[in-house]
């Protein structure tokens, strides 16, 4: 057959199904949803970021179990002040919720709408300023919702920032700044500033500034490190404490004069190093004291605290761990005696926080008083001042004063009131036990040698 002739075979047609174009047309709307997205994503970062941090943040807000490290800055003028504590955030059996927060050698418990000492004294909690620190993370999920969030690569990771305004700022700075809650009229804005590391938020900052009721223009800078699981340390609420909750705590609100006290005690406590001179009198003329002139140092050495008197060009250390001389021996028990006399501070501050005291307020400066009862008396003279007991006969009265300005201790001073026996006469006495901090610690000279580093830390 001619090949012209031959019919030539028809090729089939291809057919699409209509589940075949129903499906084509579903990957071009998703495909044309995905570009959407990306560009969207491209041109709209801090929508993204909005949703990351939310996530984050509503996480670490209802985080049953969380450590953190808090520093708060505030610098006006020539002062500066600077706190440092540690709250730790946990869940009770009945599931109340519970933060301890570590203040210098302060610790105090929050519980349930109420602040417990350690010693399970409790009081009522109301309105701003009551020190709760984790407050400043709950609050994070509310405060930052409808703000635009902005990103950045940073070494230690993705940092997200935030500016707010208004209340909100002012509430915030509060949370963070619980001794400036009454001093605080205006605060223009703040950037919070979200570290995240691994899908999780590892340090929140505030930085800015606010206008104080003195018309001061105060700096801000405050971190809150979020401790890792795994170097978290132990903590356990006291006893104390525990068998308190559910009784009626005391008919009184915490005060702002008691937590401007507490934060001024406590920044004597976290300083680093530290200084004082101690000087111990009285107008008894026949009697010498000998401790007139006594200068007391501390400092953090391998990050453990070591404190140390000098007296008569003599240098004594002691810490938690015991106390020795400058070549790591031993202390006799004459040579304890400036410590002690150094030791009565710390339980001065303790009988303030556990006390009622007054308060007077004139130009920045307040000074607090505190009577002291009779077994108050008894020990603290027993503790600085055993041998003053051959001669006195009775302390009768005694009270305590401590002065704080722009936030800092300037001065403690006890004074006793009593009688010394002269032959078969009673004659009135005074002993004024003063304690004045170092203001120029950049002046000062610390010494701490090796052996006592040894004998105090090293084992």
């Amino acid at each position: 057959m001619d090949a012209d002739t031959v019919e030539k075979a028809k090729k089939p047609k291809l057919r699409v199904s209509k589940g075949q174009i129903i499906l084509l047309a579903l990957l071009g709307v998703l495909l044309a949803l995905v570009i959407t997205v990306v560009v969207f994503i491209a041109s709209k970062p801090t929508f993204i970021n909005g949703i990351v941090t939310d996530i984050l943040l509503v996480r670490l807000a209802k985080d049953k179990e969380i450590e953190c490290e808090v520093d708060a800055d505030i610098k006006y003028g020539t002062f500066e002040a600077e706190t440092e504590a540690r709250f730790w955030r946990t869940e009770l059996e009945d599931e109340l919720m519970a933060t301890m927060v570590e203040i210098g050698n302060m610790k105090l418990y929050f519980i349930d709408g109420a602040l417990y000492l350690e010693n399970g004294r409790g009081f009522k909690t109301e309105g701003k300023g009551n020190a709760d620190y984790s407050a400043a993370i709950s609050s994070l999920p509310d405060l930052l919702d409808g703000y635009t969030v902005n990103s950045r690569k940073t070494n230690d990771g993705r940092e997200y920032y935030v500016v707010v305004t208004g209340d909100g700022a002012v509430d915030y700075v509060t949370d963070l700044y619980p001794d400036y809650a009454d001093k605080i009229s205006e605060v223009e804005d703040i950037e919070i500033n979200l570290l995240v590391e691994n899908w999780k938020i590892t340090r929140i900052r505030l930085a800015g500034s606010a206008i104080l009721d003195n018309g001061n223009e105060a700096e801000l800078d405050a971190v809150i490190k979020v401790i890792d699981d795994a170097d978290r340390s132990e903590h356990e609420i006291p006893q104390a404490v525990l068998d308190a909750m559910g009784d009626d705590v005391e008919n009184l609100t915490i005060s702002q004069d008691m937590i401007d006290l507490a934060y001024a005690i406590s920044r004597y406590y976290s300083k680093d190093p530290n200084a004082a001179q101690i000087s111990l009198a009285t107008n008894v003329t026949f009697f010498e004291l000998g401790y007139d002139n006594v200068n007391w140092y501390r400092l953090k050495v391998e990050d453990e605290w070591i404190n140390y008197v000098s007296v008569a060009n003599k240098k004594y250390y002691y810490n938690g761990n015991g106390s020795c001389n400058a070549d790591g021996s031993n202390l006799n028990e004459a040579e304890k005696a400036p410590i002690d006399i150094a030791k009565v501070v710390d339980s001065v501050y303790d009988i303030f926080l556990e006390r009622k005291f007054s308060a007077t307020e004139e130009d920045g400066t307040t000074l607090y008083q505190v009577d002291l009862d009779k077994e108050d008396v008894s020990n603290l003279v027993a503790t600085y001042l055993p041998k003053f007991l051959t001669y006195a006969d009775k302390v009768e009265s005694a009270e305590a004063t401590l002065t704080v300005v722009e936030g800092q201790v300037t001065e403690v001073k006890l004074v006793l009131h009593g009688s010394v026996k002269i032959l078969f006469l009673q004659k009135a006495f005074d002993v004024w036990l003063t304690f004045t901090p170092e203001t120029d610690i950049d002046s000062v000279e610390f010494d701490v040698p090796d052996e006592v580093v040894e004998a105090l830390i090293g084992k």
